[in-house]
């Protein structure tokens, strides 16, 4: 009874949270970076099964059959670590690609995931520096699709949609962004999150935008 009581608070909370919705500039004020202008380029990532190799969630349950009130207090926000990046050797290379690819464009992440755990996670694994852009669940409105935060994001910081590319593991998301924003998309088809071929395309694809 316990555990229904407190869902049903979080339900209600979220519901309430819905209503006061982030702007771009809120949004983008709880980041440590700043977006910089001098450069051109927008690279806008999916969080989950596209940076990390797994859903990322902010509740561990080893053991749903003693789950209780406690548990779920404890375990609230507490997300994966490096782990969930596939491991030291890709976080190496993932971190080698990031550095690269932050020195001619601007890092964004938009994500039906909490934007408190993808920081969390980020932080964890020594990448949070190279996004001065993170939207998360609290910043959608509901139902609104990702092409609505992305077309936000490119209006207020008046980028170019050729200059922009945007990187999902689900086709829908990949389709409604091509659609309705006009930039260029990478689908992620394999499983496991980007590997080192997405990243030379990736690269290749801010070369040429020089």
């Amino acid at each position: 009874a316990a555990f229904a009581a407190f869902a049903a608070l979080a339900i209600s909370f979220r519901k309430r949270e819905g209503t006061a919705k982030s702007s771009i500039a809120q949004c983008e004020s709880v980041t440590p970076l700043q977006f910089c202008h001098d450069k051109s380029q927008l690279v806008i990532f999916d969080f989950d099964n596209v940076l990390t190799t797994q859903e990322v969630t902010d509740v561990e349950v080893e053991d749903a059959a003693s789950f209780s009130f406690a548990a779920l207090k404890k375990a609230m926000f507490r997300p994966l670590g490096r782990s969930a990046f596939g491991g030291e050797q890709r976080l190496g290379l993932l971190d080698t690609f990031l550095q690269e690819l932050s020195q001619d464009a601007n890092l964004g992440i938009v994500s039906r995931n909490s934007r408190k755990v993808i920081r969390a996670s980020l932080s964890t694994a020594d990448l949070l520096q190279y996004f001065p852009l993170i939207f998360g669940a609290e910043d959608f409105e509901d139902l609104a699709p990702k092409s609505k935060v992305i077309s936000d994001l490119v209006t207020f910081h008046n980028v170019k949609p050729e200059d922009v590319l945007f990187i999902d593991d689900m086709f829908l998301n990949v389709s409604d962004v091509s659609q309705h924003c006009h930039v260029a998309t990478l689908h992620i088809r394999t499983p496991g999150g980007i590997d080192c071929w997405d990243c030379e395309y990736i690269l290749a694809w801010a070369r040429s935008r020089h």
